[in-house]
């Protein structure tokens, strides 16, 4: 967008989310992790832009250690270059034709059966299901992206976060 242009609703809502985003790592950007209960060689945030023909798409993965687990966590913005606005999780589930709770169950339904595989007797399975972001596919349909841990069939949490992705058919 060039200099003089008037930025739209959309630019501008995700410029802020951008500016929120920041201010979560500021100390770690500052290099002032002494004052903060962050460590830049423990905690990470990555950057995975992509455009397609209609979209901008920005992905942050975000990676932190919290006690003696790494919890990743995806924060995602999306741009629609046609209508001038960002992309809501709500408009991409109804793009889909999808719910988070639909998505939530994919997730287990596809993990469930594997997870006692590597240790036999395990009752093991997908826990804490969340759908926290999305990008716009090259064929303009929306990829989702899911987090979950790996816990005792019983409802005790065990193990780490895991991050996945799900693109509705």
């Amino acid at each position: 967008m060039s200099a003089d242009t008037q930025p739209t609703a959309g630019v501008t809502a995700i410029n802020q989310a951008l500016s929120q985003l920041k201010q979560e790592y500021q100390d770690i950007l500052e290099g002032g992790v002494d004052d903060s209960s962050l460590s830049a060689t423990e905690n990470h945030c990555l950057l995975y832009p992509t455009e397609t023909q209609r979209y901008w798409n920005l992905v942050f993965f975000r990676e932190e250690f919290h006690t003696d687990l790494n919890t990743g966590h995806i924060t995602s913005l999306v741009y629609n270059k046609e209508t001038g606005q960002q992309v809501t999780l709500e408009e991409a589930l109804e793009l889909a034709g999808q719910t988070a709770d639909d998505l939530c169950q994919a997730l287990a339904d596809q993990y469930d059966p594997t997870l006692g595989q590597d240790i036999p007797g395990a009752d093991l399975c997908i826990q804490n299901q969340t759908v926290e972001g999305f990008r716009m596919g090259a064929d303009d349909q929306p990829i989702f992206y899911l987090t979950a841990r790996v816990g005792s069939g019983r409802g005790t949490a065990a193990g780490s976060r895991c991050t996945g992705n799900v693109q509705v058919p």
